[in-house]
């Protein structure tokens, strides 16, 4: 049986030129990047499916949360690399890494830690009215 590999995936509702709304998705990883001669960096890489993951998996995605896949359904990349290709009506384009999954075992939603900041510490102050 296969070993589970664990994703923290964050999804993203983004917006084309046009106006057509689309999620996206990313993870991290810590990969050689190319331009910065070969050093390790924490960096986001685009998540895409595969047509065998059912879109009801893929629907159940929300904000942030650890995707749990099967070793041996994940095609990751080993280094992080931008590179240009030429599209078929002759626009370049750049390509990005990406984590290609085929099958998920399962989802939990990550929950956010909390910070100082989201809660109120101090009371504003209030005039006393004198009720009769």
């Amino acid at each position: 049986m296969p070993n589970e590999i664990k994703l923290l995936v964050v999804v993203k509702t983004r917006k084309t030129k046009q106006g057509r709304k689309f999620k996206s998705y990313r993870t991290l990883m810590n990969l050689p990047v190319v331009e910065n001669d070969n050093a390790i960096e924490e960096k986001w890489v685009d998540v895409k499916f595969g047509k065998d993951v059912a879109k009801k998996d893929i629907d159940a995605l929300k904000g942030r949360g650890y995707v749990y896949v099967p070793d041996d359904a994940i095609s990751a990349p080993f280094r992080y690399e931008i590179t240009d290709d030429t599209t078929e009506e002759g626009e370049t384009v750049k390509r990005y890494p990406t984590v290609w999954i085929n099958k998920i075992s399962r989802y939990e939603e990550a929950m956010r830690k909390p910070s100082q900041s989201s809660f109120v510490t101090e009371e504003n102050d209030t005039e006393e009215t004198e009720i009769q």
